[in-house]
């Protein structure tokens, strides 16, 4: 009732604001900010439209959600229940312990889990609080656009525009709030990254399902794990060890971005840089340039092979690759040959082969002036031919 009561004082006197003339921007935002800080809980039904950056399909995830603040977290303030097709995760302070799990239908069990999830965070009202949290900043464009309807809902309609910062570019939040309640029905995110010429966009819808504290505090502080669930200790992943340097080079089949089927061992007889790569990793792309001087210092001393397990689609492959002028081949794989075959799971690695095929060198992950280090390794290797 506390909430109840709270939301409708907050309603009360908004009303009397909106019934000026033109309520500005920045009076929509602080009533929206001052009436979803007061909230104490809050249940949601969230539809999740989700496009990656690499990614031309955009996913869709939907979930209910029940939050409660809690004052003894320090990690998130709140205490949270979400639900889906998938099952349950639970993150739940209670006194000097957190508990949280994570319970899944297909096959009836549970573990704990150390954190709420991204999807969680997402699909709630959490993430306005961090946007709000710039009402005041000048340098972050706040825009009231055309009013739209949200489930039937009048709604205003706000957007931040952020100013670009080098790689990202068009970052935008859109935010739909509803007239009566004040609180954001949906919430669209946009942002742009220059060295993935791609973008990233969500669109996130909530249903309010209930304010009532007594409700939502029963449903997170009584659950109770059913009886015929079997826990299932969730054991920390340990990356594999890349297979063994001196170790002969695997033999696998691609298909040339823009050419023909290959076979991997046609190239020994070479000394091969394999450098494992995909669109939607960062420092995959970042490590591009340096790769492309690499190739104009060694010249024929070296081949330089990009393999890609993950972009399928090779138009867009292809565009990419002459947006960020690689002039080295690339090779399409099947995804499990990275994992499979060389036990690789980070991105990117680079596999140094001597021309007998032998793998006498590995390097993972990204550094600035990538070239400059990797030229005295190369240079070793090359002196053992």
């Amino acid at each position: 009732m506390k909430n109840l009561y709270l939301i409708s004082v907050f309603v009360i006197s908004i009303f009397f604001v909106s019934c000026k003339k033109h309520v500005t921007t920045y009076e929509i935002l602080k009533n929206s900010q001052e009436v979803y800080s007061n909230l104490e809980c809050l249940s949601v039904e969230s539809s999740l439209d989700f496009k990656w950056f690499s990614d031309l399909d955009t996913s869709h995830y939907y979930k209910k959600i029940y939050w409660i603040k809690n004052s003894n977290d320090t990690l998130y303030g709140v205490d949270v229940l979400s639900e889906d097709s998938f099952g349950i995760k639970l993150y739940r302070h209670n006194h000097d312990s957190v508990y949280t799990f994570t319970l899944k239908k297909k096959d009836s069990t549970y573990n704990e889990e150390v954190y709420i999830g991204w999807q969680t965070e997402r699909m709630s009202l959490l993430q306005a609080i961090n946007a709000y949290k710039n009402i005041d900043n000048d340098t972050i464009i706040k825009t009231r656009l055309e009013d739209k309807k949200v489930d039937n809902k009048s709604c205003y309609v706000v957007q931040f525009d952020y100013p670009d910062e080098g790689n990202d570019k068009d970052h935008w939040i859109r935010f739909y709030i509803d007239k009566d309640s004040f609180l954001p029905l949906r919430i669209e995110r946009h942002i742009f990254l220059v060295d993935l010429n791609s973008y990233e966009y969500t669109n996130l819808e909530v249903k309010i399902l209930s304010f009532e504290e007594k409700e939502i505090l029963g449903k997170i502080q009584n659950f109770e794990i059913p009886s015929y669930f079997n826990y299932k200790k969730k054991e920390p992943w340990v990356m594999p060890e890349l297979l063994v340097i001196g170790s002969e080079l695997p033999n696998f089949t691609g298909l040339l971005v823009g050419g023909d089927s290959v076979v991997i061992s046609d190239y020994i007889g070479r000394f091969l840089i394999l450098d494992f790569w995909y669109i939607g990793c960062y420092y995959c792309v970042k490590a591009m340039p340096f790769m492309e001087k690499l190739k104009e210092y060694y010249g024929d001393k070296i081949t330089i092979l990009g393999i890609n397990n993950n972009d399928k689609n090779i138009e867009q492959l292809k565009e990419f690759i002459q947006f960020k002028e690689v002039t080295y081949s690339t090779i399409i794989v099947d995804q499990s040959v990275p994992r499979d075959l060389f036990n690789i799971y980070g991105f990117p690695t680079m596999c140094f082969v001597n021309e007998e095929g032998v793998i006498v060198e590995y390097k993972s992950g990204y550094r600035d002036s990538l070239d400059y280090h990797l030229i005295p390794i190369i240079d070793s290797l090359l002196s053992l031919e």
